[in-house]
């Protein structure tokens, strides 16, 4: 009986103590080089995407298509045209995934190559996350060689600086990649993404400090081993606090001052852990 009752509390004690286990909310590789289920894929004039069916980009002179030709890892990469302002890439639902909706605790992460000729505007959006609050945005604006300028009237420049925004009456604002290494004794121009670069990684995490809505973001530059934690623990006030719902993954404000055209997107991975980089191509890690 004292042996048994000595194996009761191990298996109790060990289900208190036993890890939660993480959860891949969202693996989208393209690998499968199907457009659906609609209106997954989006292509829209509109200034956000507004889905016309899987592909369908018979409204307006942007495209997608999956290739095998240009890809980070495993088969397919989505190719995005931007020859006008407005969406070319996919939109990611909860429902798709059998969720309600994301939570307040999740990470992002995302590999981008921008082809050689692609000309940055003041702002390009590589995601929009939609929540109850503001919702929470992840550009890479147009900016000088040097790292300086970002935004403002910035366009038709092969130069862009990664920058974490989040919109608000008050204090709207952008966290910027090379600002932010320039603050930590780095060169900023060594922190622009050139068009032509090989791809690019980019990872945030959306949490929730008691009341307070914060994020980190990693960075994986070309010539990088390992993702580089740029910010971390940053509160953002006017950030949306979740649950966050909808994320759309592409869309251009504008492509005036000849700017707009063609980058690849790839190994879009949602987690409620950190996801980090892929350690041999192929392979998520």
């Amino acid at each position: 009986m004292k042996h048994l009752l000595f194996a009761c509390f191990l298996i109790v004690f060990a289900s208190w103590f036993q890890p939660a286990l993480s959860e891949v909310l969202v693996s989208e590789t393209f690998d499968d080089g199907v457009f659906g289920p609609e209106p997954k894929y989006c292509c829209s004039y509109s200034d956000s995407p507004l889905p016309l069916g899987p592909g369908d980009c018979s409204e307006c002179s942007n495209r997608i298509e999956h290739v095998t030709d240009i890809k980070y890892a495993g088969t397919y990469a989505l190719k995005c045209v931007y020859n006008e302002k407005g969406a070319a890439g996919i939109v990611i639902k909860p429902s798709e995934y059998d969720k309600k909706d994301f939570g307040r605790n999740v990470y992002i992460r995302l590999f981008i190559k921008w082809d050689q000729g692609f000309r940055f505007y003041n702002r390009v959006k590589l995601w929009r996350f939609h929540s109850p609050g503001n919702d929470p945005y992840l550009n890479v604006n147009g900016c000088e060689k040097s790292g300086y300028g970002a935004g403002g009237s910035r366009k038709g420049t092969p130069y862009g600086d990664i920058g974490f925004y989040s919109s608000d009456a008050g204090t709207p604002e952008f966290k910027y990649v090379s600002v932010k290494m320039q603050q930590k004794g780095y060169d900023p121009k060594d922190w622009v993404v050139t068009a032509g670069d090989d791809w690019w990684m980019v990872e945030v995490h959306l949490y929730q400090d008691g009341e307070n809505p914060k994020f980190d973001l990693w960075v994986q530059r070309p010539e990088d081993n390992d993702p580089v934690l740029v910010y971390e623990n940053v509160t953002q006030p006017n950030m949306g606090v979740g649950p966050f719902g909808e994320l759309d993954i592409n869309w251009i404000n504008d492509v005036k001052g000849n700017s707009g055209g063609t980058f690849w997107i790839d190994e879009i991975i949602l987690s409620d852990q950190y996801i980090g980089l892929i350690k041999e191509k192929g392979s998520i890690h």
